[in-house]
């Protein structure tokens, strides 16, 4: 054949160039992103980590592979051990206060989801600065935060016995908790006619100060619990899971029966 004039690369020395090249810009582009990143990943940029994910599980930035594990610390997991208990109620029911005295004499560790977003949100982290955005927008904030803070908090925690106060308030968190965290041993359900429990609530909101004890509020309240939450009772009394305690006695009468309900599922007495 003639020459052409032009110089031939092989093949091989191409694809070695092509892949060299890759390399560099990938590199560049690697170190470019790293130097303008923040040492928090913000909720938005995992956000959108997650939206650009493809099958292998890696997620696409600026033509750069990165591993949608970016950046996570490695999340701890929940003991086999672990003994969780559910502690559900109507508005008014005196979950709290019962709480208060089952950590007391049986030594549990006692987790509010409400108390622990506040917590998260007065830590001042991204992700309690994203919880507060969410919360003054009037927002509800995702089950799977609530879900991941209570994980991290009952992996965390000394001891085997947990109680779990308040939650889950619906039944796809139920589901979702069961799935990411461990099924719960047991649910203490106080029980009361609906007139007992707004008939407190009106005489608390009298004194507490609290933007939720009014007439409005507190029906709308009993409402989204028979609506939402009931359904979490029915799903664990299929189960034999659920214990009823009337809430409607003194307190120390309702502690009387918690004490049999605890003693008769193997919680012994913490030692003193």
């Amino acid at each position: 054949h003639e020459s052409s004039g032009l110089e031939v690369t092989p093949p091989a020395l191409v694809s070695r160039r092509r892949e060299a090249t890759r390399l560099e810009v990938e590199v560049g582009q690697f170190s470019y992103l790293e130097a303008s990143r923040s040492p928090l990943t913000t909720l938005a940029e995992e956000e959108g980590a997650r939206e650009d994910d493809d099958d292998s599980g890696t997620a696409v930035r600026m033509g750069c592979f990165f591993s949608s594990d970016y950046g996570k610390d490695a999340e701890p997991e929940v003991g086999e051990d672990a003994q969780i208990v559910f502690v559900l109620g109507g508005p008014g029911s005196g979950k709290g206060t019962q709480c208060d005295l089952i950590v007391e004499k049986y030594g549990f560790a006692h987790f509010s989801a409400g108390d622990l977003l506040r917590a998260e949100v007065a830590s001042g982290s991204e992700l309690g600065k994203g919880l507060e955005a969410t919360m003054k927008e009037g927002k509800l904030v995702s089950s799977s935060v609530t879900i991941g803070l209570l994980k991290k908090a009952i992996a965390t925690a000394e001891g085997d016995k947990f109680l779990v106060d308040g939650f889950p308030r619906a039944l796809d968190q139920a589901t979702e908790f069961e799935e990411k965290v461990r099924p719960c041993k047991l649910v203490l359900f106080f029980d009361a006619p609906t007139r007992v429990l707004q008939k407190r609530l009106m005489k608390r909101a009298k004194t507490s100060g609290r933007a939720d004890d009014n007439a409005e509020t507190i029906k709308k309240r009993f409402d989204t619990f028979e609506n939402e939450s009931m359904p979490v009772i029915g799903h664990y009394e299929k189960q034999g899971k659920v214990a009823k305690v009337s809430a409607v006695p003194d307190v120390k009468k309702i502690f009387g029966e918690v004490c049999r309900v605890l003693d008769a599922n193997g919680f012994a007495a913490a030692e003193a």
